[in-house]
């Protein structure tokens, strides 16, 4: 462990700290949802149920340019925050890219029908004051759209039940956190979203340049309609409820606004 103090990070290690603890997860995250409602959700990660059968109609399936029209135009950008932020990864992953990269559910994602995944995230302009005065050192967001609600689900559940084993959600970072066995996943109340959503916190130590700095991730997982995703946030000490809470209803309202534009249109 390095003997070098918080306040002595630099501002290069701390601008590369976020995006490196993050893409990965948030790529997991865009298959992971819980149906818990946010009030009441108490139980232990290992313990929250899977999603509901779905209670309305599969409505007509989404095509690969209906896919990208959605990712376009919901996730959280810089206009969206307060303060000076930018965009410092925009990824897209196609079903072709994901099952590659995870040859062991190449199947899974066939028989669900993804389409594609899109992830932004946001850091600000000023990354060493943010870290010095505790605020928040990145929002990110991902959504994934698949061809039908039905196929969405059945992503959903297995993922859910991947990610509820020990260890698992911490080891969808790859080897970002120290030790992730000893990462520690909270359910937390939060605001429901969506037609089904699930909120956590991850905490523990990552390594940046040589210094270890334990950052505490505040993330909720939904699932609305075809889309299933993540809105989160990232602080040393816990992130505030009410600061991602807004942020992640107003991606929700854009999803369902983006999908009932697209019903409207017809197959």
């Amino acid at each position: 462990m390095s003997n070098e103090s918080p306040t002595s990070v630099r501002r290069g290690h701390i601008s590369r700290m976020v995006p490196a603890a993050l893409l990965l997860l948030v790529a997991a995250l865009g298959l992971i949802t819980v149906a818990c409602g946010g009030e009441e959700a108490t139980e232990s990660l290992a313990d929250a149920p899977t999603t509901a059968p779905p209670s309305e109609p599969e409505g007509r399936a989404f095509t690969l340019a209906d896919a990208e029209t959605i990712v376009t135009s919901v996730l959280l950008s810089p206009d969206d925050l307060e303060g000076d932020w930018e965009i410092t990864s925009d990824q897209r992953v196609d079903n072709a890219a994901a099952a590659a990269a995870a040859p062991d559910r190449a199947s899974l994602f066939e028989q669900c029908g993804r389409l594609l995944n899109r992830t932004i995230q946001n850091t600000p302009l000023d990354p060493v004051t943010t870290f010095l005065a505790g605020d928040t050192l990145a929002f990110f967001s991902t959504v994934t759209v698949y061809a039908t609600r039905s196929g969405a689900r059945v992503c959903v559940d297995e993922e859910s039940v991947r990610l509820q084993q020990p260890g698992e959600l911490a080891r969808a970072v790859g080897d970002v956190f120290v030790d992730p066995d000893a990462v520690v996943v909270t359910p937390i109340e939060f605001p429901s979203i969506g037609e089904t959503s699930f909120a956590a916190t991850l905490a523990g130590p990552i390594e940046t340049g040589g210094t270890i700095i334990s950052v505490t991730v505040l993330l909720v997982g939904f699932l609305e309609g075809q889309v299933s995703g993540a809105v989160g946030s990232v602080r040393v000490m816990a992130p505030p409820v009410d600061e991602l809470a807004s942020l992640a209803s107003l991606v929700v309202e854009r999803i369902a606004a983006a999908t009932s534009a697209l019903e409207a249109v017809g197959p």
